[in-house]
């Protein structure tokens, strides 16, 4: 959980600067995570990418975290016509793999 804790970290302090910031994730989600781990926000769950698209609230910005959800983030940037980041923590092909 090393970049998830990195990711809620840095939202954490966006929030303590007084900045309104969250967390959104879709899919699978791991809720005794957030037990774990003292948040400044209100995290938003998904049931799917798809969900999470239609549904997000306006955002001036989004910032993909993962391969995974560059697509979901990008289309989300395409509808509510706002900016788009990518957060990358490391070589994500590492973390897989070879067919």
């Amino acid at each position: 959980y090393g970049g998830v804790i990195t990711v809620i970290e840095i939202v954490n302090r966006l929030v303590k600067a007084g900045l309104k910031a969250a967390v959104a994730a879709y899919g699978k989600v791991d809720a005794e995570l957030s037990k774990t781990i003292p948040l400044e926000f209100s995290p938003l769950f998904f049931s799917s990418a798809e969900e999470l698209i239609l549904q997000l609230p306006q955002a001036s910005f989004i910032m993909a975290t993962h391969w995974h959800s560059v697509y979901p983030a990008l289309a989300t940037c395409a509808r509510q016509q706002t900016k788009l980041g990518y957060f990358i923590q490391g070589y994500e092909q590492e973390f897989y793999e070879d067919p």
